[in-house]
């Protein structure tokens, strides 16, 4: 069977469905990512096809209208607008791009931001599951993603929330899907496309560990949590002598990186990290990513630059992990036991750093507009030296490792493509 698995965005939306792909081809099927072109390296790495769509997510998160986006996370109604500038001149293309990509698949796995893709299942007549690294179906445990946390102990707040918000995005779709719609053949949508599919009880498989989000009870059967899908570095990766060098010549460092976040400004993060080492005494591996941190200065004794290494083989030689809260990140420091400090940008990310902050892996969230030089310092040193935050990572890093969600989803995504 032909499998499509279709995700847009940054690296840290990529790399699990890569993850999927590799597990769908290890029982037997074809797996084409359709996704950025940015991401050819790590899809073909692994021995992926990749079908590249909808340009540059890199040189669209750099754009003016993508650092207002991720600067106004912290801020919904600007957040929402700020959507709505960078993405909607661009779905057109994109629902064309993305329905021509999947001419010819057998079933798909698509992203939950993506109802175009939902629609070229519908169009093209092959069954689908929706894959997502955060919560997306509603529930009365907690709000929507990524909606401020407002904690209330009312489920019907909750839900309507999560049903408001998912209204809210459509404004923004409806328009380009009820063309698609139209040119097609397809009948006129009653409400929104995430509300369609629940209706219709098309898998939704949560890509993402029962040991930090159980799975409500009130979530329809349709609805899953299959667990991290982790991606290991490829057999033939080798890590630099200057970094293996590194490591022996001291005490663990922290790592400290951003990922694909550029929404602050690097010179004033840069600025601060360094402060921050100094005031915390730790030596630092330092992840560029695309932008956050790219003004570090490259000639600390204490400091070692890089550009890109796999996680599953970094983390284990560092004390604690300094990171955004990307999901992959989270799942990564998680995995191999070690505590977090999280600074959080945008969408998902406050959920999984408070998450992290109530489990015991992580101190407490450092918000942007809250990020200081000395509370950066005391949280990398907390993280480093507490070893109470280091027995407890350990702890549900032990539990976590043991998954393997990769191989649950693909298998969870073919029983309910099959069914």
């Amino acid at each position: 069977m032909h499998i499509g698995l279709v995700t847009l965005g940054t690296r840290g939306d990529a790399q699990p469905f890569v993850a999927v792909g590799v597990a769908l081809q290890r029982l037997g099927h074809r797996a084409t990512i359709i996704t950025h072109e940015d991401h050819r390296g790590l899809v073909e790495a692994h021995g992926l096809e990749i079908r590249p769509v909808c340009g540059s997510c890199r040189e669209m998160l750099e754009s003016a209208e993508g650092l207002r986006w991720l600067a106004s996370s912290d801020r919904p109604l600007e957040y929402l607008r700020a959507f709505d500038a960078l993405l909607t001149p661009r779905m057109r293309p994109w629902a064309d791009e993305i329905d021509a990509a999947l001419v010819d698949v057998d079933a798909a796995g698509v992203a939950w931001m993506l109802p175009f893709a939902m629609q070229a299942a519908e169009r093209h007549r092959f069954p689908m599951a929706i894959l997502s690294p955060f919560p997306v179906v509603p529930t009365g445990d907690y709000g929507a993603i990524p909606l401020p946390h407002v904690p209330l102990d009312t489920p019907w707040v909750y839900r309507a929330m999560t049903r408001w918000l998912h209204k809210k995005l459509w404004t923004f779709y409806q328009p380009d899907s009820t063309r698609y719609r139209s040119q097609h053949g397809l009948p006129a949508l009653s409400g929104d496309a995430w509300s369609a599919v629940l209706a219709r009880d098309v898998a939704h498989l949560h890509m993402y560990s029962q040991e930090v989000s159980p799975r409500p009870a009130d979530w329809p059967a349709c609805a899953e949590v299959t667990g991290y899908c982790f991606l290991d570095a490829p057999r033939a990766w080798r890590p630099p002598s200057a970094l293996t060098d590194f490591l022996a010549a001291g005490a663990p460092p922290v790592y400290i990186g951003f990922g694909s976040m550029t929404g602050m400004d690097p010179e004033v993060l840069a600025s601060q990290t360094r402060e921050a080492l100094k005031l915390a005494g730790q030596r630092a591996v330092i992840g560029m990513g695309w932008g956050g941190l790219s003004a570090f200065a490259r000639d600390a004794d204490d400091v070692m630059i890089l550009d890109d290494v796999p996680h599953d083989w970094l983390f284990p030689h560092v004390a604690a992990v300094v990171h955004h809260g990307g999901a992959g990140t989270l799942a990564a420091a998680l995995r191999a036991g070690r505590p977090s400090v999280i600074v959080p940008f945008f969408a998902d990310q406050p959920v999984w750093a408070r998450y992290a902050a109530d489990l015991g892996v992580a101190t407490a969230p450092i918000l942007k507009r809250q990020l200081t030089a000395a509370r950066l310092g005391n949280a990398i040193r907390r993280a480093a030296t507490d070893p109470l935050l280091a027995r407890r990572a350990a702890e549900v890093g032990a539990r976590v490792s043991a998954e393997d969600g990769a191989a649950h989803t693909a298998q969870r995504l073919v029983h309910h493509v099959l069914a």
